[in-house]
């Protein structure tokens, strides 16, 4: 996990409406997810293949 002021953060596209948003950062092979309203609990990491659609 790493802290969200490592990386350019943003709302993804995939968020719901409300209170259900997450937030993405585009990384060199893949991107990092995170929770917008709890960044101190830090992100995780997918890379190209694990964040593929099915």
């Amino acid at each position: 996990m790493h802290s969200s002021t490592e990386r350019d953060f943003r709302e993804s596209i995939y968020s719901g409406s409300g209170d259900n948003c997450v937030e993405t950062a585009d990384l060199s092979a893949g991107a990092a997810v995170g929770d917008f309203k709890t960044p101190e609990k830090g992100h995780f990491d997918l890379n190209a293949t694990e964040g593929s659609p099915s």
